[in-house]
């Protein structure tokens, strides 16, 4: 899976099912992204980091309570995506935090 392989379309009337194309992303400034290069998939998040909040212990806000707690690209101080620290990284990594990955929204209520 190192090299892009541009996707063939074919089209059956007999089926009603899509196909995501999305192995070759393109970001800002028409750049194409290879498989090695990580990038945050937060759907939410968008490569922005948040630092967890716990100091309270009631019910709070996903994204306030957790932040981006579970990322493979969280070091406790930052993004290391952003930081430029992409050799640090796991590749295989999940690039979303916990909360995201178990089907939580920002604003649902979690302990």
């Amino acid at each position: 899976m190192t090299n892009y392989e541009k996707p063939e379309v074919i089209r059956i009337a007999e089926l009603s099912e899509g196909v995501y194309m999305a192995s070759g992303s393109v970001v800002e400034g028409g750049t194409q992204i290879d498989e090695q290069t990580p990038v945050c998939r937060s759907r939410y998040l968008m490569g922005v980091w948040h630092r967890p909040n716990r100091g309270f212990t009631e019910q709070g806000p996903a994204l306030e309570k957790y932040g981006c707690e579970g990322c493979s690209a969280d070091d406790g101080d930052g993004c290391k995506i952003a930081k430029g620290k992409a050799e640090d990284l796991n590749r295989n990594g999940d690039f979303r935090p916990t909360w995201e990955r178990n089907g939580h929204e920002p604003g649902d209520m979690v302990w």
